[in-house]
C-alpha cells in the first residue's frame, strides 16, 4: 500500500457516463470513445481505491 493511500480519506470521482471527445487538439485524441470500456476502467479504478480504504 502506498503512503498516499494512508493520507486520503475520500475521493470525488465522476463516472464517464457522458465523456466524449468532440474535437481533437493533438494527434493522440483521435478516434471514438468506447463508452463500455471507459466505464469498465472507471469501475476498476474505483474498486482499487476503495480496497485501500478510501471512500
Amino acid at each position: 500500500m502506498s503512503s498516499a493511500a494512508h493520507l486520503l480519506k475520500r475521493v470525488l470521482m465522476v463516472p464517464p457516463k457522458h465523456f466524449t471527445v468532440e474535437y481533437a487538439i493533438n494527434p493522440w485524441m483521435g478516434g471514438v470513445v468506447d463508452q463500455q470500456k471507459a466505464q469498465t476502467q472507471w469501475d476498476g479504478l474505483k474498486n482499487a481505491i476503495e480496497k485501500q480504504g478510501v471512500q
